[in-house]
């Protein structure tokens, strides 16, 4: 059996900065109804950084594919979601005093492979008592390189390698 690495031409990775409203439909539901039943406010009066990257692939098994990533970043939270085709939708969000590290990443691993680039995020997820890590493509773009700074800025930098975190087994 051979395993064949995708080439970079066959994928392609944009990040834009978007209104809510351009945003998937599905994430901006989740979006709402976590703000209505937390008692967040009136999402009008919420300063929101929105951004969107879209994922666009070939693929010989399944042809041509894509996929988002979406990105808010409000003063207090943070919400993502990841939507396309061939993938469960999922949405999560965390508050930003609980994100426990973020790591930048872009791997490499020979020159004919897929550029893999992104953000790693380690922390609890709203009302969770386990820490959790999410890996959120971004495109290596200006916009791209936005998202990091304004995350950068909203949890106080990013950390060189993932939190150590410690357990207690009873």
């Amino acid at each position: 059996m051979t395993f064949t690495s995708m080439k970079k031409s066959e994928l392609t990775r944009s990040t834009r900065r978007c209104k809510y409203d351009d945003l998937q439909n599905e994430f901006k539901q989740a979006v709402r109804d976590f703000i209505v039943t937390q008692k967040l406010g009136e999402m009008k009066g919420m300063t929101m950084h929105c951004f969107e990257t879209t994922t666009d692939f070939k693929s010989r098994l399944w042809g041509k594919l894509q996929q988002f990533t979406d990105l808010i970043l409000s003063p207090q939270w943070f919400f993502w979601g990841l939507s396309g085709d061939r993938i469960d939708t999922t949405e999560g969000c965390a508050r930003i005093k609980d994100i426990a590290g973020t790591i930048d990443f872009e791997n490499q691993p020979e020159p004919d492979c897929i550029v893999v680039c992104g953000i790693n995020i380690s922390g609890f997820t709203y009302d969770e008592s386990r820490l959790y890590s999410w890996r959120l493509y971004l495109a290596h773009d200006e916009t791209g390189e936005e998202f990091r700074r304004e995350l950068r800025k909203a949890v106080g930098g990013f950390s060189k390698k993932p939190p150590v975190v410690k357990s207690e087994y009873r």
